[in-house]
């Protein structure tokens, strides 16, 4: 087999031609193409790093941010928290103070209106007392009865002193009406005579 020179170079002359073409029409663009896209995959790694570092960022400040915000809240309500507890004892004292008050006013109303009952119950039991002595005195009395009170008082009489029965005349005449003695019944005769001043 013979080997056909011309063949052969045109052949590689051929072959260098495609792969000129294909060098600047084929391998160029998809070259071009490749390092575009890399670029471009490059750009928005580029980015998203970027932005990966500001979502860091923002997301750091946030964290800040919410840690100082957390802080204040906790010092706002710290400070509404003993605010609340000083308010709240401030009123348990006035509220303490005018239970006591309160209470301290009804003991005195209520001692008040004891003493009040207390007197009249003493009043009204001693008018009753009166009352039931005065109605069995007025049942029980009659002319034996006074003539024997007569006959006491007298005997009593008689039995002071002379410087007690100097008092008593003295005190009598310095009275200005003079001193009567008064009887429910009528006295009888025999001790009439010794009521009378002498």
């Amino acid at each position: 087999m013979l080997i056909d020179w011309f063949t052969v170079c045109a052949q590689a002359l051929n072959f260098l031609i495609l792969v000129w073409l294909m060098k600047r029409f084929l391998y160029k663009p998809i070259l071009q193409a490749i390092d575009a896209r890399e670029k471009k995959i490059a750009k928005e790694l580029a980015d998203a790093d970027a932005q990966k570092a500001e979502a860091q960022k923002e997301h750091d400040e946030f964290q800040h941010k919410n840690a100082e915000f957390d802080i204040a809240r906790a010092g706002l309500l710290t400070n509404a928290t003993d605010a609340a507890k000083a308010e709240g004892q401030r009123l348990l004292d006035e509220v303490r103070k005018e239970s006591d008050a309160s209470r301290t006013k009804a003991r005195d109303a209520l001692i008040t209106e004891q003493r009040g009952l207390s007197e009249e119950i003493t009043r009204r039991t001693r008018e009753e007392v009166f009352a039931i002595a005065r109605k069995t005195l007025a049942d029980l009395s009659s002319a034996s009865l006074e003539e024997r009170m007569v006959d006491v008082f007298v005997r009593k009489l008689r039995a002071l002193s002379s410087q007690e029965k100097e008092d008593m005349a003295s005190a009598f005449k310095a009275a200005s009406p003079a001193a009567v003695v008064r009887s429910t019944f009528d006295l009888p005769q025999n001790s009439a005579p010794q009521l009378k001043a002498r």
